[in-house]
């Protein structure tokens, strides 16, 4: 019997491979309530820096993340940084805290990290020799009423990770909130979003794209998570991913080959599609005797 795979792999024209074009020059620039800090930077303990001393850390903690969203993560993150893009960063549902290992390692002194779960069970022993985070005991819905910095963090957070409950009106609402935190140039990673077992998450992804008031739009979607930004920082995240995205993940993964793929450029979706090369398939560009406009500019 032929495979989902085989099948496409006959339907549809091979990749090529694709040269990395010159990357472009940007120029860009305490306790309350249930709030409960947790030193992250122990003394005597470094900074984790290097990929692979990052991942260690968070392979280290129970979760569920793989390497490949950890090359995402590290990837944006670092971005960011390289960019000027500054600001908080929270976490809605951080079970044990494999994720947030990521995400505190690639923080600066400024920023805050905060982590929001109903239930505590976070791997403190671990996360400790990182950085300082906030753990707020509540659910994603009730954070607005429940952190009394709210209006602090509104429009200054960076990056914002959704990973909880995965019930379709609470990944509605997280949206919602998350568009009130986003800064600019800021990042909404939305976790199951290509898991059939959690198909409702699409479904509530698209219904808040496509009939709220949003400035948000997908950038970047994968197997396991999809990306957001705001509308005017698509060209940013887009450049980004074109020209340098394969490269900076396969020298994360120890050479393993990237494919990128983009079939619409159409105004109501243009996201990037990435992924890891299927077996005797070259890294490079997903269609490109037919696509091969769409690789031309975000």
């Amino acid at each position: 019997m032929i495979t989902f795979r085989e099948l496409g792999r006959q339907l549809l024209p091979p990749i090529v491979t694709r040269g990395i074009r010159k990357a472009r020059t940007l120029n860009l620039f305490n306790r309350r309530n249930n709030t409960q800090k947790v030193l992250f930077d122990a003394p005597g303990h470094p900074v984790v820096r290097t990929f692979d001393d990052v991942s260690k850390t968070a392979n280290a903690i129970e979760g569920m993340m793989g390497t490949f969203s950890m090359e995402v993560f590290d990837c944006l993150l670092s971005f960011q940084r390289e960019t000027g893009t500054q600001g908080h960063i929270i976490e809605f549902g951080s079970f044990h805290g494999r994720s947030a290992a990521i995400l505190a390692s690639r923080m600066q002194s400024s920023e805050r990290l905060i982590l929001v779960d109903p239930d505590d069970q976070l791997d403190r022993a671990t996360l400790s020799g990182i950085r300082e985070f906030e753990f707020v005991k509540t659910s994603s819905e009730q954070f607005r009423d429940t952190f009394r910095d709210f209006d602090d963090i509104r429009n200054r957070c960076r990056f914002i990770h959704v990973d909880s409950s995965h019930f379709f009106s609470t990944t509605f609402r997280e949206l919602q909130i998350a568009e009130d935190l986003i800064a600019d140039r800021g990042v909404i990673a939305l976790d199951d979003f290509a898991n059939l077992h959690y198909s409702q998450i699409a479904a509530a992804l698209y219904r808040y794209l496509y009939t709220a008031n949003t400035t948000l739009c997908l950038f970047l979607v994968t197997h396991e998570k999809a990306y957001l930004c705001k509308r005017r920082d698509f060209q940013l995240y887009g450049s980004y991913i074109l020209d340098r995205l394969c490269e900076e993940m396969s020298d994360r993964g120890r050479g393993t080959k990237y494919c990128l793929s983009r079939t619409n450029i159409e105004e109501g979706h243009r996201a990037f599609h990435i992924r890891t090369v299927w077996q005797d398939e070259e890294a490079g560009l997903y269609g490109y005797s037919i696509y091969r406009d769409f690789y031309d500019t975000p």
